[in-house]
């Protein structure tokens, strides 16, 4: 009896490290990706809207180097730690996402639909615990409201249903993917 209680324990923690083997190995390609898109986007909008750009270089910046960072840390020491690695970076990349939707020149129903691309993306290339996810998803949205409504960033009421609903949507589905 008290070998088969140590059993699920065991099992779990190998799940565990199964899950963090899994990021550290998989990390590269999505890292490289998500910043070498991010750096196109703002270097776009450097060029083509620098009014725009400008308040939001800093956070555009970090936004580009988050993801590199991460992934040279769950590559390295923190190895063992993949999982919440990952996840500071995700809300370090989000909290940069929300610095830039705070900013008056950037449009609200834009911000809307890339907050609802990064929910997605985090539950279909992170195979991280679903507990995760949902942090994830519930800081993304608790953040993004913030800058909604106390930011004052609600757009007129043809879009304020849109961009109140939209990247809540994907934050249940995203929730609802990494739990099956």
């Amino acid at each position: 009896m008290a070998s088969g209680a140590a059993l699920p324990i065991q099992t779990a923690r190998t799940y565990e490290q199964y899950r963090n083997e899994l990021i550290a190995g998989g990390i590269t390609l999505p890292a490289l990706v998500v910043s070498l898109l991010t750096g196109v986007y703002s270097t776009t909008e450097a060029f083509y809207a620098p009014h725009r750009f400008e308040p939001a270089r800093w956070a555009y910046f970090l936004q580009t180097l988050t993801p590199l960072i991460t992934c040279w840390l769950c590559r390295g020491r923190l190895r063992q730690r993949a999982q919440l690695v990952l996840l500071g970076g995700d809300l370090i990349y989000t909290q940069a996402m929300l610095v830039i939707a705070l900013q008056p020149t950037t449009d609200i129903s834009g911000a809307a639909l890339a907050i609802a691309v990064k929910l997605m993306a985090t539950a279909v290339f992170f195979p991280w615990q679903p507990r995760l996810q949902y942090i994830s998803a519930s800081a993304t949205i608790f953040g993004y409201w913030l800058v909604l409504y106390p930011g004052g960033r609600v757009g007129g009421a043809d879009h304020a249903l849109f961009q109140t609903l939209a990247p809540c949507i994907a934050a249940l589905l995203s929730a609802a993917g990494a739990t099956g």
